[in-house]
């Protein structure tokens, strides 16, 4: 009397299985947003829109370079 229980059960496992691939989003969905502790116009900053730059080219999505200087990088209260 096995057989009915095993159909249910690999029926039980087809089902919960189906909606995993409708999860599934291209990554990245939005801009990439990169927070730099430097401040603008630094040799930092130069270098990270650079490599913004080649993320853009390599991934088709958008780099914004966001450089958040302060005191040492710490960011006031």
């Amino acid at each position: 009397m096995n057989g009915p229980r095993i159909d249910r059960f690999v029926l039980v496992c087809l089902f919960a299985a189906l909606p995993v691939g409708a999860l599934a989003q291209a990554y990245p969905s939005k801009p990439i947003r990169s927070v730099l502790t430097v401040g603008a116009g630094g040799g930092g900053d130069a270098a990270a829109r650079l490599i913004g730059q080649k993320l853009f080219e390599a991934m088709g999505q958008p780099v914004v370079i966001d450089p958040q200087g302060g005191a040492a990088g710490v960011e006031p209260e």
